[in-house]
């Protein structure tokens, strides 16, 4: 453990299974004594799979994109970034308790997924004022994973916090001379006007979507399982899935061929379009 609190484990292990072999592996922090599971799958090391990243507000917001990004784990890395660590999520606790127990949630939900995390510096409720700060923190991760797509806050939501993620992410983005797929996702009960370009079935996952609401007990995960599942039923309904998420495209400033757009984005395949977004027929 280094003495900034953070801690860089790399493993190698020879064993003789099939690629795709999951272990989970008890891990312990021995200075806080705080116990967690990890799951480690055997890969082939040749592979250099790229990256997928999805950044939030707050942790749990995840939950928008969990569906998805265990449809495309079979393709790619997913990376789940949160630009704060939810310490006003508890008005009954102090913001240091709540960052503690939420911090501990997150990682304990996006391990059980195999997924990564990053958690950033900006504060809950107070993201809009750091946004250089904190922009300069997710500028450098785009440049460490340099992802094919990037799943950002739609910037037309009742939380400010959502509003000021979408900004620091196309800060991010700006800065990080990358050039990926943008996607935003819609958070139903926070998000106002977004045209979704496609929606993804997602009912062999909804398990997955439920239990990561579980693990923030916190928040209320039960609750949390119940309204998700409801919310991604009612997506779904109208074009004849059991549960479903809704994406819109998002057309960064500059001409298609700066940002290497192709003519179909990683949701071809595993989502309905609704209507081509504008700039998947440009011609510049």
């Amino acid at each position: 453990m280094e003495a900034d609190g953070k801690a860089t484990v790399k493993v190698a292990i020879a064993w003789n299974e099939p690629v795709g072999t999951v272990y989970t592996l008890q891990v312990t922090d021995v200075g806080s004594g705080v116990a967690f599971e990890q799951r480690l799958a055997v890969v082939d090391e040749a592979e250099n799979r790229e990256s997928l990243v999805f950044v939030g507000a707050h942790p749990d917001e995840f939950i928008n994109e969990v569906g998805v990004a265990c449809l495309l784990s079979n393709r790619y890395d997913n990376v789940v970034v949160t630009l704060t660590h939810g310490e006003r999520g508890r008005r009954d606790w102090s913001m240091e308790k709540t960052k503690e127990v939420r911090t501990r949630e997150e990682g304990a939900a996006c391990a059980a997924l195999g997924f990564g995390l990053h958690m950033l510096d900006g504060i809950d409720g107070e993201l809009w004022k750091r946004t250089g700060e904190t922009a300069a923190q997710l500028t450098e991760l785009f440049r460490r994973y340099r992802p094919v797509a990037v799943f950002l806050q739609y910037p037309v939501d009742r939380h400010l916090d959502h509003m000021a993620a979408f900004s620091i992410g196309r800060l991010a983005l700006r800065d990080a001379d990358v050039r990926p797929q943008v996607f935003l996702m819609n958070y139903r009960s926070q998000t106002s006007g977004m045209q979704p370009d496609y929606i993804v079935d997602i009912s062999a996952h909804i398990e997955a979507k439920r239990n990561y609401c579980r693990a923030h007990a916190c928040q209320n995960g039960e609750d949390m399982a119940k309204q998700y599942a409801e919310e991604s039923a009612a997506i779904g309904a109208p074009f004849g899935m059991k549960y479903a998420e809704e994406y819109m495209v998002f057309d960064p400033p500059g001409k298609a061929a700066e940002w290497n757009r192709p003519r179909k984005t990683i949701l071809e395949g595993i989502g309905v379009r609704l209507a081509p977004a504008l700039w998947l027929n440009k011609v510049d």
